[in-house]
């Protein structure tokens, strides 16, 4: 399900096993002797603290983690499922913090297999770009002739106007996703919308439409600001244009990130 700005960002506890991610948030502990839905046992966990691993099992009720123990300690268990992680590792579901999987999460199986079993189990979009808002301006980024360029232009005509970041958000929550997904703003679909692919400093009226555009998209939920200012045309953007973007994402105690003018 997407994840919106509301100041701070806490991605749930996930457990990753071998190639299978279990998504699920740490719940207090209890008894051990009480029934679990799935014990892993014979764990190597990496619990995500920065402290070293160590061996143990894990009893899982529904969607929350219930216990983690000492190695045996749920060896003999009631529980639906048991699996030995014997040789295998537990660890809280990794986060793909630059993902472009648009089409992906809009479109294709909501269960995410691709991801999920590499152990990902949040997906951070919008470097650049996002699919909302859109209007006819923004069609032009989009005139290539490969077929990702087709599927695109189809694609932002679904998210027209103001609200067209929150409206992205929303269809791929309608859609179900298994991983929990967040975005930012892309700056070069601010700019496009506002100016389209046109060179040169923005005038007052084209900054005036960039920020209420970033305004609208922080209040449905944005997590900040995303450049990519080596490629046009957030390439054309002038650094007076990013600070009046940021002074509008302020208020909202959003983020900047930045794809760098160069590498070298």
């Amino acid at each position: 399900m997407p994840l919106r700005n509301r100041s701070r960002f806490t991605p749930a506890r996930c457990v990753r096993l071998g190639a299978l991610a279990l998504i699920a948030a740490c719940g207090p502990r209890d008894p051990m002797t009480a029934p679990y839905d799935l014990v892993i046992t014979n764990a190597r966990i990496v619990d995500g603290t920065g402290n070293p691993y160590y061996y143990g099992d894990l009893g899982i009720r529904g969607t929350r983690i219930g216990t983690i123990a000492p190695l045996g300690a749920l060896a003999e268990a009631t529980t639906k499922v048991k699996v030995d992680a014997r040789g295998l590792v537990v660890a809280p579901g990794f986060i793909d913090i630059q993902a472009h999987s648009w089409n992906a999460l809009l479109f294709a199986d909501g269960r995410v297999i691709g991801k999920v079993s590499q152990g990902v189990t949040t997906e951070i979009l919008g470097e650049s770009t996002t699919p909302g808002p859109s209007n006819e301006r923004i069609d032009s980024l989009y005139n290539g002739g490969d077929p990702d360029d087709a599927l695109m232009r189809a694609q932002v005509k679904t998210f027209r106007g103001d609200h067209g970041f929150g409206t992205w958000l929303a269809a791929m929550e309608q859609h179900g996703n298994s991983v929990n997904v967040g975005s930012y703003l892309g700056a070069s679909t601010v700019r496009a919308y506002a100016m389209g692919q046109a060179q040169g400093d923005a005038p007052a009226a084209a900054l005036d439409t960039m920020r209420g555009v970033v305004r609208r998209a922080m209040t449905d939920g944005a997590f900040g600001i995303s450049t990519a200012l080596i490629y046009p045309p957030g390439s054309y953007a002038l650094t007076r244009e990013l600070t009046e973007l940021a002074k509008a994402m302020a208020p909202f105690h959003g983020t900047y990130i930045s794809h760098i003018r160069g590498e070298e």
